[in-house]
């Protein structure tokens, strides 16, 4: 997966949104989990089952201490597992033998494979939703931003999606996981931009926002569940013969 950010962890408009840059309780957690990982030296070895004698805690040429490298190694590997096999495909048999790590040190760590699927979600929409584009002074032109970053996660990550929204339907948590981290972060970013408009003056406080909102992303996640382009015409359209109608005054 490609990973882009600007400095202040937002998603770089106009390109694949990163899958992780952290909010910050997220980030504790990824932190306590890299931490867990690094006192085991049988995760992520050069093979399975064999520790990593460095005393080094940070990677070769690399700023990043091993522990993190590991730990999104194996997030990384376990989400195109799902990507590639879906939920029910994946096996930690497969994921060890990816991952080069220890099954013992997995089963340590998560004790089902479920667990660890769903760590790997967490981590994977940890700031990957849009942030806020600012106050541009222009409505079209904010939201137009956000979906395009939108737009750009679901080409980018279609095959996961479609995975994780089918074991939902047998996982509540991850349902839940994907509840969250689709539909209300980015209802939260769409309604942002509309409030600041409603501020201006740009559009009328009765706005239905909630409406606005649940549209936007539903039709984008549509097309990319049936395979459809998505690109900036699509964007435009959403934008100019939908949303923009909607706010109208």
């Amino acid at each position: 997966m490609t990973i882009n950010s600007r400095e202040n962890g937002s998603p770089a408009y106009g390109q694949e949104p990163p899958y992780r840059t952290g909010k910050p309780m997220r980030k504790q957690k990824s932190q306590k989990a890299a931490q867990d990982i690094d006192q085991d030296d049988t995760v992520l070895t050069s093979a399975p089952g064999k520790p990593n004698h460095e005393s080094s805690p940070k990677a070769a040429g690399s700023s990043r201490p091993r522990s993190e490298i590991r730990l999104e190694n194996l997030r990384r590997v376990v989400l195109e597992l799902v990507a590639a096999r879906g939920i029910e495909g994946v096996t930690i048999d497969a994921i060890a033998t990816a991952a080069q790590a220890s099954k013992q040190t997995l089963y340590k760590r998560w004790p089902t494979k479920s667990e660890l699927i769903r760590d790997a979600i967490r981590m994977s929409f940890d700031g990957a939703h849009p942030g806020d584009p600012g106050d541009l002074g222009s409505l079209r032109e904010e939201l137009r931003l956000i979906l395009e970053s939108a737009a750009a996660m679901l080409r980018t990550n279609r095959r996961l999606i479609i995975a994780l929204i089918d074991g939902g339907q047998r996982d509540p948590i991850i349902m839940a996981l994907m509840r969250q981290e689709t539909r209300e972060n980015y209802r939260e970013s769409l309604q942002r931009p509309m409030k600041r408009a409603i501020a201006r003056g740009e559009i009328g406080p009765e706005t239905d926002l909630n409406l606005v909102s649940e549209i936007a992303l539903p039709v984008l996640l549509h097309r990319a569940m049936l395979d459809e382009i998505i690109d900036d015409r699509v964007v435009r359209m959403l934008l100019d013969d939908v949303l923009m109608k909607l706010v109208s005054k």
